[in-house]
């Protein structure tokens, strides 16, 4: 109950003591006056108290729980990446340390005519050791006559720039034009580093157009008559393979039958170097 109701409510004079009220009241059949002390925060007559139980506080303990979801987007998906330096060349990786999976320079880039093909810690192709082979075709108008029946006969030299000195050869091709009435009665060659090639030995008719290559595959030793024609030497151009370019290359031809003459009338030399 409100203090200031309870005041009102109440006759005489009262007088405030500590945590209680005292109050004063008319005086009673006896004569004498009685003090009643008046607690104001006793609960009102007849109102039982309900005192709470004491109790202990439920102690709580935290568990470790694992949420699991059927939404796959709240999962962290694993990752299953390449073995990169495992030394072997697995799934989505180019190479591994010196598992290049059998690949070389050519395969990478078709203008890489060697070199070396590595492998970069992250398993993907270095190139930087490839080379690019370089192409030099060098040709003279010669107009040289053939001695008739000289087994020494005559040879001429195509000088190539000086800068390929040095390179490293990887393919050699030769054109040869002669005018000639029997072809079949000349020996041909190329010397380069002290090394000779024969192109061609005693075969044909009249009049010699070729280009001889080791690569193209036509297994004709004979150039037609005549016609302009590519095919393989007698010997292999692929001798010169793997040497280091030099300026000279001599071609060198000698007529072995009398009667018949003719003359070199150009030639070229094509070296590719790398």
């Amino acid at each position: 109950m409100n203090i200031n109701r309870l005041l009102r409510l109440l006759p005489g004079p009262l007088l405030l003591t500590t945590g209680l009220l005292s109050l004063a009241c008319r005086p009673s059949e006896s004569g004498h006056s009685a003090n009643i002390l008046v607690d104001p925060l006793a609960p009102p007559p007849n109102q039982s108290i309900t005192t709470p139980s004491s109790t202990t506080p439920s102690s709580t303990t935290l568990s470790s729980t694992t949420m699991t979801s059927d939404d796959s987007e709240d999962e962290v998906p694993e990752v299953v990446g390449p073995l990169c330096g495992n030394g072997l060349a697995d799934p989505g990786e180019d190479c591994d340390d010196q598992d290049l999976g059998g690949v070389v320079c050519s395969d990478i880039n078709a203008e890489y005519a060697g070199g070396h093909l590595a492998c970069t810690a992250q398993c993907r192709f270095e190139t930087s050791a490839c080379l690019v082979a370089t192409h030099t075709r060098h040709c003279e108008t010669v107009d040289q006559a053939i001695p008739d029946g000289d087994p020494i006969g005559v040879s001429h030299a195509i000088e190539l720039p000086s800068p390929l000195t040095g390179r490293t050869i990887i393919d050699v091709d030769v054109e040869i034009e002669v005018d000639h009435d029997h072809v079949s009665d000349l020996v041909i060659g190329l010397t380069h580093h002290g090394e000779t090639v024969v192109l061609h030995d005693g075969c044909g008719g009249d009049d010699l157009d070729a280009t001889y290559d080791d690569e193209s595959g036509s297994g004709t030793l004979c150039p037609s008559s005549g016609i302009s024609s590519v095919v393989e030497p007698v010997g292999w151009l692929a001798e010169f393979d793997g040497t280091p370019v030099e300026t000279d290359w001599v071609l060198s031809v000698r007529d072995l039958v009398q009667e018949d003459t003719g003359a070199i009338e150009r030639w070229c030399v094509t070296v590719s170097s790398i």
